[in-house]
């Protein structure tokens, strides 16, 4: 478990100024000791997981490796013991993964595959800090190159899954992330959050977004959704309207995407207006979503689309196959 998991609702001050956690260069002049050095298990990591909580691990001539450092946030925040990550030849340091400051501290784990890209191994290091994570793959097949960096697109949480989605027998990665639109008055718990799927891209060499390799169970989901909320067998709630219509959009299937939140937004704010009290008690979140103009919601949405780097990468591939 994480040390900060202790004293979640406490500090979180410093969550909106950690930033993204960035590969660098060997420029960095941050140096630690080492942290308690393992050796890579022999027996399986959990199904679905790469990474595990080993110190270091060595690969190719390369040595990938926790260190520990003390980072500050700014000149009033306390000091705080955080892991990076370093890859290492011959003593030499190559590249390096900086965690993201917090006071409670970070998590750092490490791993190797040669499930997420074809024709070698990968290094694998995942970030997991107050309701922030990131994760970084690097082909260490030759010289290290780094061919997927969470950072290139925005802030993630700390869930992160591997599978075989379209079954070509390379693992995609599954990263959970807030999508809040500028959406005032949310709690982490109220704001629509999103599952974001990378894939190998052999053209670039790089890991990207392929969520739009999944459209048709999206659409199909997105239909359940409003067919059940239309019935009344389901609530219309901000929280899953959102979600689905940013499902649509991360699918590449915008049109649709607009299609379901002019038909099922009205219907939300409409549920509302006939039946506040099966909401929560104190109003506060339902209120502020209820009272939300439909074109303001969809305007806020439209911005959050056009600024996305995941809708712009697949905006792009999707150009790219017509």
């Amino acid at each position: 478990m994480l040390r900060f998991y202790f004293a979640l609702v406490v500090l979180t001050i410093w969550m909106a100024g950690c930033g993204f956690s960035r590969a660098v260069s060997s420029e960095s002049n941050i140096t630690g000791p080492i942290a308690e050095a393992t050796v890579l298990p022999e027996e399986p990591v959990e199904e679905n997981k790469i990474a595990t909580e080993v110190g270091e691990i060595e690969h190719n001539g390369y040595l990938l490796r926790k260190v520990l450092v003390t980072k500050l946030y700014d000149d009033d925040s306390p000091p705080a013991e955080i892991f990076d990550a370093v890859i290492e030849r011959n003593g030499k340091e190559v590249l390096r993964f900086e965690g993201s400051y917090y006071p409670l501290g970070n998590e750092m784990r490490l791993g190797l595959t040669d499930k997420l890209a074809p024709g070698g191994a990968q290094f694998v290091v995942e970030e997991a800090s107050n309701r922030f994570g990131a994760l970084w793959v690097v082909d260490v097949s030759g010289t290290p190159g780094v061919i997927f960096d969470s950072g290139d697109y925005g802030g993630f949480r700390e869930f992160i899954d591997y599978d075989d989605i379209d079954g070509d027998g390379l693992l995609e990665v599954d990263i959970a992330r807030y999508y809040s639109c500028d959406f005032e008055g949310m709690s982490h718990s109220q704001t629509p959050m999103v599952s974001i799927v990378f894939g190998y891209d052999p053209g670039s060499r790089k890991m990207l977004p392929v969520d739009y390799k999944l459209a048709d169970k999206v659409v199909a989901r997105s239909a359940e959704y409003a067919e059940e909320t239309r019935s009344g067998a389901r609530k219309a709630e901000f929280r899953p309207l959102i979600e689905h219509v940013v499902d649509l959009a991360l699918a590449g299937r915008e049109t649709e995407a607009w299609r379901f939140f002019d038909e099922n937004y009205s219907r939300y704010r409409e549920a509302f207006k006939e039946s506040p009290s099966t909401w929560n008690s104190n109003g506060t979140f339902c209120c502020q979503g209820a009272n939300i103009p439909t074109s303001t919601a969809r305007s806020l949405l439209r911005q959050c689309f056009d600024s996305d780097p995941v809708v712009k990468s697949i905006r792009q591939q999707l150009r790219a196959e017509l």
